[in-house]
């Protein structure tokens, strides 16, 4: 089952959450790239690009990762991330200001 949230992405400890700076942390859906420098993140099926600040919604469910379980991921979840994650489903979008 999927929720939409909202909110201002935010950057914590090197991790992207939704919700700055005391959100939950994002695991993104393969369709996501994350910028070089780690403050944006491109979705490549609309191209849309969200940065550090900017208020998005995003489809997706909240979990602890250690519950869903870490062998769902494509790459290693860094150490210094919340585990309370919300993982994207379908892409996100910016929104207004």
């Amino acid at each position: 089952m999927q929720a939409a949230f909202t909110g201002r992405l935010g950057i914590r400890n090197g991790c992207l959450v939704l919700g700055d700076p005391d959100g939950e942390t994002i695991v993104w859906n393969e369709s996501a790239r994350l910028g070089a420098d780690g403050r944006s993140v491109t979705d490549t099926r609309t191209g849309e690009t969200a940065r550090v600040g900017e208020r998005i919604r995003l489809g997706g469910g909240k979990v602890m990762l250690d519950q869903w379980g870490r062998g769902n991921l494509a790459q290693p979840f860094p150490d210094q991330c919340s585990p309370d994650v919300i993982v994207v489903g379908e892409g996100f979008r910016k929104m207004e200001e």
